[in-house]
C-alpha cells in the first residue's frame, strides 16, 4: 500500500476544515449584504408610503378647504344679496339690519380666519367682503359681490389644479 505523503494528509485535512469555514464566510457575507439592501428597500417602501400618505391627507384637506370656502363664499353673496334687496325695498329698521348683518358677520369672519392675507387675491376678497359689510347701502354693492365671485373663482380655481397635481 502505498504511503501518502505528510504534506498531502495535511492540505487534505486542512481543506476539508477550511471548506465549511470559508463557505459559512461566504454565506454569511452573502446574508448581511441581502439584509443591508432588504433594509435598504424597506426604508425607501416606507418613504414612498409615508410621501404618499401625506400627500392623500394634505390633497385631501385641500379639497375640505376648498368646499367650505365655495360654501362660504356663496353663502356671503347670498345674504348680501337678500340684505340688499330689502335695504332698496325701504321697508327696514336698525335692529333688521343688524339681524340680517349677523349672518354675514359670521361669514366674513369664516372668510377671513380661511383665507390667507399674504396672498394679494385672497387679501382682496376680504377687503370687498369688508366693504359691503360697511355700507349694505351702497350703490356698488352688487359690483363687490361680483368681484367677490370672481376672485373667489381665481382662488378655487388655482386650489382646484394643485389638488389635482397631488400638490
Amino acid at each position: 500500500m502505498a504511503t501518502v505523503p505528510y504534506w498531502v494528509q495535511a492540505i487534505t485535512a486542512a481543506a476539508a476544515l477550511l471548506g465549511p469555514l470559508v463557505a459559512y464566510a461566504i454565506a454569511h457575507k452573502n446574508i448581511e449584504t441581502t439584509l443591508r439592501v432588504a433594509r435598504r428597500q424597506t426604508t425607501s417602501a416606507l418613504d414612498v408610503a409615508s410621501k404618499q400618505v401625506h400627500a392623500n391627507v394634505v390633497s385631501t384637506n385641500r379639497q375640505k378647504w376648498i368646499d367650505a370656502l365655495r360654501d362660504d363664499l356663496a353663502a356671503f353673496i347670498t345674504e348680501s344679496s337678500t340684505a340688499r334687496a330689502r335695504v332698496a325695498s325701504g321697508r327696514i329698521s336698525a335692529s333688521e339690519l343688524y339681524e340680517i348683518a349677523k349672518p354675514m358677520i359670521l361669514l366674513y369672519n369664516r372668510l377671513r380666519l380661511r383665507l390667507n392675507p399674504g396672498e394679494e387675491d385672497h387679501r382682496e376678497v376680504i377687503e370687498t367682503v369688508k366693504m359691503i359689510l360697511q355700507d349694505i347701502r351702497a350703490s356698488n354693492v352688487a359690483d363687490l359681490e361680483e368681484r367677490v365671485a370672481a376672485l373667489g373663482q381665481t382662488i378655487l380655481k388655482r386650489e382646484w389644479t394643485r389638488v389635482k397635481q397631488g400638490d
